[in-house]
């Protein structure tokens, strides 16, 4: 029975915010996937990496990069356009935090980890961030202690956080498992 409580609290916080991350059907070869695929993305794709042949410096056409292989589901190449935003633009929080929900993606979780602290280093407030790292910590780490903890310190730094009410609930739930966890194992 608490085994199904746990199961149920971590179901429930899969809800709690959409994360965007579904099983897609492959496309033709060398066309990019996406739940709809959308040509316009893939244009755009090709018009900015040509704009970044003539101008590699150029930070909104890189962070632009990154956001349209982002959302069509190319996360090595997201990874890579964030990377070299990031090297001219090191404090950029939203960067930062897109490049490692691509890398929790691609499973690189200690990569996604490192990425959502950095974003938390540059932005104290940055709320998606802090959620993220939490979402990692639950799911990928099993560290149900370390995700309560990113996440009471998220409603600290952030309290006007948009989904404070579902995720103090949420919170709730988790402790309750924490503290059951926690008398089995003093049996």
């Amino acid at each position: 029975m608490r085994r199904f409580g746990l199961f149920g609290v971590i179901i429930s916080l899969l809800f709690l915010f959409p994360c965007g991350c579904k099983e897609k059907s492959q496309p033709p070869a060398g066309v990019p996937h996406s739940d709809s695929l959308d040509l316009r993305k893939y244009r755009e794709a090709e018009t900015l990496n040509s704009l970044l042949e003539k101008d590699p410096d150029n930070l909104k056409a890189l962070i632009r990069l990154g956001n349209v292989y982002f959302d069509t589901g190319q996360n090595e190449k997201a990874v890579e356009a964030y990377r070299k935003a990031l090297d001219r633009d090191p404090e950029n929080a939203d960067v930062r935090t897109d490049m490692g929900i691509c890398l929790r993606r691609l499973k690189r979780t200690d990569e996604a980890i490192t990425a959502f602290k950095g974003a938390i280093k540059s932005n104290p407030r940055h709320y998606q961030s802090r959620y993220n790292l939490g979402l990692v910590l639950l799911h990928e780490k099993n560290d149900l202690n370390g995700a309560i903890t990113v996440w009471e310190d998220l409603l600290k730094a952030v309290p006007e956080f948009p989904g404070k009410e579902n995720l103090a609930l949420q919170l709730e739930k988790l402790k309750q498992v924490e503290g059951t966890h926690e008398g089995e194992g003093s049996r």
